[in-house]
């Protein structure tokens, strides 16, 4: 279960980065076995591309290129480009390393696949079944390939053409693709999931279109500069097994779901009721890296120096501090812009400035959010005692027992 998240347009500003980002970072819900970002200009006349990759998770790829003397601070931060794509590895076929994780660069595309692949053909075992793939479409096409699959395998691709400077996107049944687009300047997003467009997008109050999903089994292709405001722009469609004639290209845009007027809400799995709880946990923990940077332990995550997965682990383990079946508000039935939003007024999550802190009965010191859940409550939550207050407590009672 791999992620794919991107944004594409020619009127990328910086509230459009900051949503990039906060993508990129829910992303990493979906896979922690290696990320990677594709950005660059793309045209009939500019193709340019560059990217930079690593066997870790995303979130220390992006402390890399900000902080790092080595890395590269335009990555998801350039207005100057047209399009940018993450992609986050859930390692099925091939060992965990720089060169297994996507994007793959081969001689006419760079591609990033989320599926697991049932061809023969593409298995190496020194290579994934996903850069096999896109090396033979680099050879033979890209709708070849796909006609060929086995159709047990599973995919949604992202890939950027090299020849003709578009962005190509396509996807079976067994993998989605959602998309939207900004309401208020030429900038189209897309995502894995639905909620992952509607929690960025809240974070960052960038108001979006409806969602659209691609169709599947068939090939689409866009110039990311006809992106334009409130405007899907022009997407080349091409039915890779068409009924009884020959594969016809059209200019029509991706089919309109059912997600207009209401919140996704996926099916009452385990699964889902999981992946609900990690991307509640992963909002608190975005928010407590940027309202409270100076805690100690949070820089640590990001420079890989102690593994998030762990932390993410613990926060699963405990209850959000929200129902998880109304994560999100309903939306009003007329309106089309889907803008995720607080349920009320004592609902911050969406604004990480206003986070109200607690403070520790005992010695007074605020709680940020990463400290609150490690705090302990008593008295119906009246009395708040902070870790070192806690231990303390409990040695001294020790201490009277002995």
């Amino acid at each position: 279960m791999c992620g794919l998240v991107g944004m594409m347009g020619p009127g990328v500003q910086s509230d459009d980065l900051k949503m990039m980002k906060d993508l990129a970072y829910i992303c990493g819900l979906r896979g922690k076995d290696g990320s990677g970002i594709l950005q660059g200009f793309g045209s009939k006349w500019r193709k340019e591309y560059k990217i930079s990759k690593t066997w870790q998770e995303i979130s220390y790829l992006l402390w890399f290129n900000e902080w790092s003397s080595k890395g590269d601070r335009k990555f998801l931060s350039s207005v100057q480009d047209n399009y940018f794509a993450v992609h986050c590895r859930w390692a099925t076929v091939g060992a965990n390393s720089d060169e297994n994780s996507h994007p793959f660069d081969t001689k006419n595309l760079v591609g990033m696949h989320n599926g697991t692949l049932e061809d023969v053909k593409y298995y190496d075992h020194k290579k994934t079944d996903s850069e096999m793939m896109f090396e033979d479409m680099s050879n033979r096409g890209i709708i070849p390939v796909l006609q060929d699959l086995d159709l047990k395998s599973a995919y949604a691709i992202v890939i950027f053409d090299k020849n003709s400077g578009e962005l190509v996107f396509a996807r079976n049944n067994d993998r989605p693709l959602y998309f939207a687009h900004n309401m208020e300047r030429g900038v189209a997003y897309w995502a894995s999931e639905p909620d992952m467009l509607r929690l960025a997008a809240g974070r960052n109050k960038v108001k979006l279109s409806p969602f659209v999903y691609l169709k599947p089994n068939a090939v689409y292709r866009v110039d990311p500069t006809q992106c334009k405001k409130a405007e899907w722009p022009k997407w080349t469609s091409t039915d890779l097994f068409p009924q009884g004639e020959p594969s016809k290209t059209q200019s029509v845009p991706p089919v309109k779901g059912n997600l207009e007027t209401r919140p996704f809400k996926p099916a009452n799995t385990q699964e889902s009721v999981e992946l609900e709880r990690a991307i509640a946990s992963g909002e608190d923990l975005i928010s407590s890296a940027k309202a409270a940077r100076s805690v100690a332990l949070v820089p640590r995550i990001l420079d890989g120096s102690v593994e998030s997965s762990r932390l993410w682990d613990d926060l699963k383990s405990k209850a959000p501090p929200w129902d998880d079946e109304d994560v999100f508000d309903k939306q009003n039935e007329d309106s089309e812009i889907l803008l995720a939003k607080p349920r009320n007024a004592e609902d911050f999550r969406f604004n990480p400035v206003r986070i109200p802190k607690d403070k520790c009965t005992f010695c007074g010191d605020e709680l940020d959010l990463l400290q609150r859940w490690y705090a302990s409550t008593y008295d119906n939550g009246n009395v708040i005692s902070c870790q070192e207050c806690t231990d303390l407590s409990k040695e001294v009672k020790d201490i009277q027992c002995h």
